[in-house]
């Protein structure tokens, strides 16, 4: 049995929400900020990379909702510690977001398994899916300073997120950092897709088959 249009398309937004979500919080974690955050070279970089280190892992404590408090000190300004207010909001909200994508994915998966049409749902939401953030990934990997700014003016409409060169929280997160976990999120998430997709039309197939 083939699953519907609307069913395809539910499954593909939530499977898109709840693993981006899931991705960014894989790689905001300390271990992949080296790989992400370039360093100068220098006598002091090591000291320096750690000192980025400490101040990242506590920002992504405190955006995720894991700290109650921003960590103190490092210089930051008042507007970027305004901004970082903003930047929990959002990901508090995203988290939340994608555990109801999860859940949505456990019911239409329930639903279509009864059915006997879960292989091709997983198949085609997970490559609706896939088109979908490939169109966006490749229209941030062409121009990524409008992608970037779009961003952020759609989820911080409030305008204080833009600050001037050398300011502290630049430092921790240059224009490489958002690039580069832009590429990593997109890149890991299409692997996924297509695994999913891979496994759905092989069961899909076997299915048929019998």
């Amino acid at each position: 049995m083939r699953p519907g249009r609307a069913e395809t398309a539910l499954f593909a937004a939530c499977f898109a929400v709840a693993a981006l979500v899931g991705l960014t919080l894989v790689w905001a974690d300390r271990s992949a900020y080296p790989l992400l955050a370039p360093q100068r070279s220098g006598l002091d970089a090591g000291a320096e990379l750690a000192r980025r280190l400490t101040l990242h892992s506590a920002w992504v404590d405190f955006v995720t909702g894991r700290a109650a408090q921003q960590p103190a000190g490092g210089g930051f300004t008042d507007d970027e510690r305004r901004h970082m207010d903003d930047v929990r909001t959002v990901f508090v909200a995203a988290q939340a977001a994608s555990l109801v994508a999860l859940v949505g994915l456990a019911v239409l998966a329930v639903r279509a398994r009864r059915r006997g049409a879960l292989a091709r749902l997983a198949r085609n939401g997970a490559l609706g899916a896939a088109l979908l953030v490939a169109a966006v990934g490749a229209f941030a990997a062409l121009a990524f300073d409008a992608a970037f700014t779009l961003f952020h003016e759609v989820f911080f409409p409030q305008g204080n997120w833009s600050f001037p060169p050398g300011s502290e929280l630049l430092r921790i997160y240059p224009a490489a950092y958002f690039y580069g976990i832009a590429i990593a999120i997109s890149v890991s998430f299409l692997a996924l897709a297509a695994a999913v997709v891979a496994a759905g039309h092989l069961a899909a197939s076997r299915g048929s088959a019998r």
